[in-house]
This record gives structure tokens, sequence and C-alpha cells, in this order.
């Protein structure tokens, strides 16, 4: 229905199937089944004509006002799919020193990952200053290693 809705807004905003076809990249006839779809679907008319022109009935004002309502709400949800996605949430990246990849850190990811599933999770493995690096280069979120680390760029837990 969003399609169709928005092929309504064009319609009006262009005021002229032709024209709003031409933005939309679509043929006139195509365009102009996607109209009568909606319709037949709300079960109103959307349109009438006045000779050449098109009038947007009382349903179509209507319509047209929730058209841009959804546009609104599908940008919305775009920006913040967009935002999730370009701040890495939803994934963590994990870096360990062999010795805790193989000890510690199959149990620690099954409990994050019960609690949250959303998250995916990666695995980084390397020696203790490589783990360091990651971290102090943000390409790890969190580092595991044996021994501790005195930096002052880290916490050590």
């Amino acid at each position: 229905m969003y399609d169709r809705m928005q092929a309504l807004a064009a319609v009006v905003e262009h005021r002229s199937i032709n024209k709003a076809a031409k933005a939309l990249n679509i043929s006139q006839p195509a365009l102009s089944r996607k109209i009568t779809s909606l319709e037949d679907e709300l079960g109103v008319k959307l349109f009438t004509r006045r000779g050449k022109r098109l009038e947007l009935t009382r349903v179509g004002q209507i319509s047209y006002e929730f058209a841009l309502e959804m546009r609104h709400v599908h940008g919305r949800f775009l920006s913040a799919l967009s935002e999730y996605t370009s701040a890495n949430r939803g994934r963590l990246t994990i870096g360990a020193s062999l010795t805790t990849l193989q000890s510690t850190l199959p149990g620690l990811i099954a409990a994050y990952t019960r609690r949250s599933p959303e998250v995916d999770i990666h695995a980084v493995t390397g020696k203790t200053h490589e783990i360091v690096t990651l971290v102090m280069e943000k390409k790890c979120d969190i580092g595991l290693v044996a021994s501790r680390v005195d930096t002052p760029e880290t916490v050590c837990v």
C-alpha cells in the first residue's frame, strides 16, 4: 500500500498523472493502474475529472494527508535504521588472546547471547599487545586477555 499511497501523493503534488509518472520513472498507464488499485482497495474515488484537470475528492484529500504522514514515518524509519547500522549498534567485537578465546570466551558469549540475542558478536584473536592496540584504536569494543595491562587509556578489570 505504501507504494500506491506515494503514487497518489505524486499525482497530487505534480497535479498531473503524466508529470507524476515521469517523476516516478514509470509509465502513465502503470501509474493509473496504481491509483485505480488503491481506489479499489479503499473502496472510494480519490479523484474526480473536471475536463482535463484532476481534483481530489474529500476522501482523496484525507488519503493524501495520510500518504504524507506515511512518507514522514518512512523517512524517520530509514533515518533511525541508518543511524543504528552506522553506529555499529547490534554488533559487538571482542578481542581475545588465544588462552582467553579457548577458555573464558565461549561461556561469556553464550551468556551474552541469551541476554541480548539481537547482537551479532564477532571475535578477533591476537597476542595481548595486539588486542590492547585493537581496543585503543576502537577496532574492538572490548578486549579479554589473561594478563594485566597497565595503560592510561584502558581500564583493566
